[in-house]
């Protein structure tokens, strides 16, 4: 639970031997907005540039983020983005490399939890759906942000 559960599966996502980490997040939790956090997401994408990892992330328009500087297709950061259509859940996050998959979302007293699933065919088969949607998803260059609250 918490932001040490979510901080763990990113640092355990640099250990990505097929390079590749398949991602849609999308959580205003207030807890994702602490300094430390921040901080610690912009640690975490420079230890994933310099391992090589491809981030490709799904997510929607207007987004608002404290990460506008990362939040950006672009060979040099090692990132592609798409936008979903509207129709798709926008409350759970999750990322998928490797043979894991973790699930980020908060239960009804507003903890953040996640649940991690290491299992091939399960994790195949998220692929397999991510890289379909993927197929679908309009690429951008940039997010779009709400500038207020």
């Amino acid at each position: 639970k918490g932001i040490e559960a979510i901080k763990q599966a990113f640092t355990d996502s640099l250990e990505c031997k097929e390079k590749i980490i398949r991602e849609k997040w999308s959580s205003t939790h207030s807890d994702l907005k602490e300094k430390n956090y921040v901080d610690f997401i912009y640690d975490y994408a420079k230890k994933r540039i310099q391992s090589g990892i491809l981030m490709r992330e799904l997510n929607y328009p207007n987004a608002h983020s404290l990460y506008a500087p990362i939040e950006h297709t672009s060979k040099l950061i090692l990132k592609e983005i798409r936008l979903l259509p509207d129709e798709i859940d926008k409350d759970i996050s999750y990322r998928i490399y490797d043979n894991t998959m973790y699930l980020i979302s908060f239960n009804e007293l507003n903890e953040l939890i996640v649940i991690t699933v290491k299992d091939y065919f399960f994790v195949k088969l998220m692929k397999n759906l991510y890289d379909f949607v993927w197929s679908y998803s309009k690429p951008i260059s940039s997010m779009t942000y709400k500038t207020n609250e």
